[in-house]
This record gives structure tokens, C-alpha cells and sequence, in this order.
């Protein structure tokens, strides 16, 4: 849902991850498609593919919060 939204924040301690790929749903909200051009492609791979969790401050390191 965050990659919807033009203006992105989260504390430090928030946890994140690509939820479609943790519960195993298909993306149909548009998240893997404007993921790269958030973060980057090799982040949004690799996002994509392991669900991996993520605190606020690495989601900052990645551009995905300002």
C-alpha cells in the first residue's frame, strides 16, 4: 500500500515487507510494478521474491520513506 502514496513516512522502529508475497496472494494493487521505480530494481527483486522484513530506517536507506 505504501507505494501508492505520493508522501511516504514510517518511524524508525516500523516493520515492513511485501505482503502479497509473504501470504502467498497475488499483487494486484500495482505494488510490484511501482516498487522498482521506487527502490530500484535490485531491491524490488529482491523484495519481491523473499518477503523479507524490514525496519523504517532500512526502508529509508532504500528510498522507499523519505
Amino acid at each position: 500500500l505504501i507505494t501508492c502514496c505520493d508522501l511516504r513516512y514510517c518511524t524508525t522502529d516500523a516493520r515492513l515487507c511485501v505482503k502479497e508475497v509473504d501470504v502467498a496472494i497475488t499483487a494486484d494493487i500495482g505494488t510490484l510494478q511501482r516498487l522498482p521505480k521506487i527502490v530500484g530494481d535490485g531491491h524490488a527483486r529482491e523484495l519481491a521474491l523473499t518477503a523479507r522484513v524490514f525496519d523504517g530506517a532500512e526502508a529509508k536507506r532504500m528510498g522507499l520513506v523519505t
